[in-house]
């Protein structure tokens, strides 16, 4: 029997970037953590300011203690949106829509999403000139080998020349960005290198004395491991991916 998979709306893929998004300065603190912490002293503030029958000659203290929680906040998410954004336009969420309502349901192709804008609670992307339907995703690493989908993917991802490519009436001179142009990475063969090279040093601890202490040792054992292989991706992208693979791994050391 074929393995099931599993769909994810936008706002459960955005739920789950927040889950594993971390701060950019240091590793160690969620995300997540940071709003929530954020919206609890907003919070609380207001309250305090309510309480005390939120007087005019109160408010201008008031917004200056309550406008960085604003900024935080808003900052934040942003950072969110723009980490499911760049792990959308690598490959690591695979999105499907439809481009009108009687329209077959279509692959996204990962390198639309530089040029679409997501609306989460419309299930709908739109941007130069197209736009998607009823949009849904499947995690890229977590699609058994053996769905047929699999292939729809690859198609969808292959460039127009790829597909269909024209037979040259002479070998044309490569150019300076041809001879430069790097691999696409393969996210799930690195998840896999991850988890033996966990079982071999632990998993990532302050505690850990023989090997990762913390997530961006991770970072850096992956990226150096992109520039072997030829292969390039940016510092926040290295950085959800390592993040959601520690996320999958995590279970399977517990269990």
């Amino acid at each position: 029997m074929m393995a099931p998979i599993t769909w994810k709306t936008p706002q459960e893929v955005r739920n789950r970037v927040l889950d594993i998004a971390v701060s950019r300065t240091d590793p160690n603190i969620s995300v997540k953590e940071v709003i929530e912490e954020a919206e609890r002293n907003l919070a609380f503030e207001t309250h305090i300011f309510a309480l005390h029958g939120a007087k005019d000659a109160d408010r201008q203290q008031f917004e200056e203690i309550v406008q960085p929680l604003r900024r935080l906040i808003s900052e934040s998410n942003a950072a969110v949106d723009r980490l499911m954004m760049e792990m959308m336009g690598s490959g690591s969420w695979i999105g499907f829509g439809r481009r009108h309502l009687d329209a077959p349901e279509e692959v996204i192709p990962n390198r639309y999403w530089p040029f679409l804008a997501l609306n989460i609670k419309e299930a709908r992307a739109s941007g130069e000139g197209i736009e998607f339907r009823g949009v849904r995703f499947l995690t890229y690493g977590e699609i058994p080998r053996d769905q047929p989908v699999r292939d729809r993917i690859t198609a969808a991802n292959k460039l127009p020349s790829e597909a269909q490519p024209a037979a040259p009436a002479s070998p044309p001179a490569k150019s300076q960005a041809q001879r430069g142009r790097r691999k696409v990475a393969d996210w799930e063969d690195y998840f896999e290198a991850l988890k033996t090279k966990i079982a071999a040093v632990g998993y990532p601890d302050e505690l850990n004395v023989k090997g990762w202490d913390k997530q961006a040792d991770v970072e850096r054992w992956v990226t150096d491991l992109l520039e072997r292989e030829g292969c390039s991706a940016g510092v926040s992208t290295v950085r959800g991916y390592v993040a959601e693979f520690l996320a999958r791994i995590r279970p399977e050391i517990q269990n």
